[in-house]
């Protein structure tokens, strides 16, 4: 990994809260082709920082946008 990667990474870590394993995870994952997967790359870190009730409702918000109705 060069220097300046992990430089990016370590200061993507600081800013997200997440370790450099879940950083580079969700990167990679980001990389993907599938719009389900880039989406929920990006929406997980996101989870991680709410407690258990706006979790619940950061879930059925977006189940709510995803219905066809």
């Amino acid at each position: 990994m060069t220097l300046e990667l992990k430089a990016r990474l370590a200061d993507a870590r600081k800013k997200s809260g997440n370790s450099m394993n879940g950083e580079i995870h969700s990167r990679i994952e980001a990389t993907f082709n599938n719009s389900a997967q880039r989406i929920a790359a990006v929406i997980w870190p996101l989870l991680q920082k709410l407690d258990d009730d706006d979790q619940a409702k950061f879930a059925d918000l977006i189940a709510a946008m995803a219905r066809d109705d």
